[in-house]
């Protein structure tokens, strides 16, 4: 095509597709489709009566409350439907006396009637309540028994003991007992064995003493004398002793401390045992013949046993001395 045509046609087209907004904007109105807004659509619409385009009822029944809802058309002023007011009443709540447990239950007549924690209830007293009593729920939960706590039937560490001290006797060395004493007990003097003690302490005696069958009196180093004892009444300078394979001598309980002191042979143990005191040992060697061995004894519960006891041969006892301090 010639250059001269082709800008001529160029140019028309340009003529026909000048961009006029204002032109564009009319042609744009030209060819919408008319449209109505909803509340112009409502206004110019025919008047007509009203009708009733759904209904729904919905009976919700739960502590005497009932609501209803209806849906109407558009009424004859064309005003939207006004929303249906709903009164909800007010809802009582249960009194406190609902939640209150039922009395606890009792037997009449003689007849117990065991409850389940093993409890007997009888005429005029006053049991526990059964579990199907008890009220339950979220506000009052089923109760349950706390368990015992466990008693111990371990006792406290002994934190007493005995104290002692030991003096060395020489051969022929005398020994008075008399009423000057609280209580004291002669031993192996009599050929019969049988112990003399204090008259005057024999009602309550601080001490007692046992020994096995095979015991003897023997000549011992010791000279024992005594006035105001039972059975014997009194003697003078006796050169017995008790000879043994051990013997046991036994103090009374005191709410006072006691002072007890042994004459013994040599090569033997004193061993002091009682409830809530620590074990006292006393250990004799042989560099005597004999031995006053004294014992002081704290307040404790019960009596206080102190055996006589040897592993290199027989255990040698003359007297046994006590005193409450």
């Amino acid at each position: 095509m010639p250059e001269d045509e082709l800008l001529d046609a160029l140019r028309g087209l340009g003529a026909d597709h000048e961009p006029d907004v204002a032109a564009i904007r009319r042609r744009m109105d030209e060819n919408r489709p008319k449209v109505i807004p909803l509340r112009r659509r409502v206004e110019e619409a025919p008047r007509r009566r009203p009708v009733l385009l759904s209904a729904a009822a919905a009976i919700l029944i739960g502590g005497g409350v009932t609501v209803a809802v209806s849906q109407m058309g558009p009424s004859d002023n064309a005003s939207p439907a006004n929303p249906i007011p709903v009164n909800i009443p007010v809802i009582e709540t249960p009194s406190s006396d609902a939640a209150t447990p039922h009395p606890s239950r009792t037997t009449a007549g003689n007849s117990k009637e065991s409850t389940p924690d093993g409890v007997n209830t009888s005429k005029g007293g006053t049991g526990k309540a059964k579990d199907s009593d008890a009220p339950t729920g979220p506000d009052q939960p089923p109760t349950s028994k706390s368990p015992k706590a466990p008693s111990s039937s371990t006792g406290s560490a002994a934190t007493l003991a005995a104290t002692g001290s030991v003096a060395k006797l020489s051969q022929g060395q005398s020994l008075s007992l008399s009423s000057a004493n609280q209580d004291w007990l002669a031993i192996g003097t009599r050929n019969d064995l049988k112990t003399v003690r204090s008259k005057a302490a024999s009602a309550t005696p601080l001490l007692n003493f046992t020994a096995p069958d095979s015991a003897a009196s023997v000549d011992g180093p010791l000279r024992v004398s005594w006035n105001g004892g039972v059975p014997e009444q009194d003697r003078t300078g006796d050169s017995h002793w008790l000879q043994t394979d051990g013997a046991v001598v036994t103090v009374t309980a005191s709410s006072a401390a006691r002072t007890v002191t042994l004459y013994v042979g040599n090569l033997m143990d004193v061993k002091v045992t009682g409830q809530d005191l620590k074990d006292y040992l006393v250990t004799l060697d042989g560099s005597a013949p004999a031995y006053a061995v004294t014992l002081t004894i704290p307040s404790h519960s019960g009596d206080t046993t102190i055996a006589l006891q040897s592993d290199r041969g027989p255990v040698h006892l003359a007297a046994a001395v006590a005193s409450t301090e």
